[in-house]
């Protein structure tokens, strides 16, 4: 299998994390990694961080270079060629018309699509009462829309912080992105959510309700970790 991954040309921790697993992996085969440029997000006031910083100081040719996987920087993402099984997703904004079609793209997204679309799904999920998991989904020119390869549940439990909540979805992520060929090929899945649209930058305001929501959320969605076998 040939696969090509889409990130930053930048040091970047999810990215990081995906090549190191996917080196563990002797079923990996062949992995390229295509870099686009980064484009700074636009700053603003964060109540709580969901996600670990992405900046860290190891560079990823070096990473490509230590695992035998290839690298190019390219100037768009439309440069990006084809001839590849999959495409996956470790950094990118949202990719451009010319860079989607024709190829087999996946991300994950850190929600239950289609009822937990676009940013901080994390948090919107909390403020609107949502299940939390993450979806694995081909990427097309809809946000968060694209054919679902398949939804895994993240356990929430009584004891949760929000802090302890968001590690282990991010954890689930990562850990599901790098074995997304384990799901490949099983026919359609079909998400029993229902849709909603897709939700912007949660406000700061809003943050502050969503965190005082999260004991009302727990007594919803939280689970035995006896039953789970599972310490959490």
């Amino acid at each position: 299998m040939k696969t090509a991954i889409i990130t930053y040309q930048i040091p970047h921790l999810k990215t990081a994390q995906i090549l190191e697993r996917l080196a563990q992996r002797k079923s990996a085969g062949q992995i390229d990694v295509f870099a686009i440029p980064f484009r700074p997000f636009k700053s603003r006031d964060v109540v709580f961080k969901h996600r670990p910083d992405q900046n860290i100081d190891i560079k990823t040719p070096d990473l490509c270079a230590q695992y035998g996987f290839g690298y190019t920087e390219v100037e768009a993402d439309a440069d990006i060629p084809g001839g590849y099984d999959y495409y996956v997703i470790t950094g990118a904004g949202i990719l451009s018309p010319e860079c989607v079609r024709g190829k087999k793209i996946v991300n994950s997204h850190p929600g239950a699509i289609p009822a937990v679309r676009g940013l901080d799904a994390f948090k919107w999920a909390i403020h609107d009462m949502q299940p939390m998991a993450n979806t694995l989904h081909y990427v097309d020119e809809a946000v968060d829309m694209g054919e679902l390869i398949t939804i895994e549940p993240t356990p929430v439990y009584v004891d949760d912080t929000l802090e302890i909540l968001a590690t282990r979805l991010y954890d689930s992520e990562i850990a599901l992105l790098a074995r997304f060929d384990d799901f490949i090929g099983k026919g359609p899945y079909i998400s029993t959510y229902p849709e909603r649209e897709a939700t912007r930058r949660m406000p700061a305001a809003t943050e502050h309700e969503m965190m005082t929501r999260f004991e009302e959320y727990k007594n919803r969605f939280a689970v035995d970790k006896k039953k789970e076998g599972t310490n959490g």
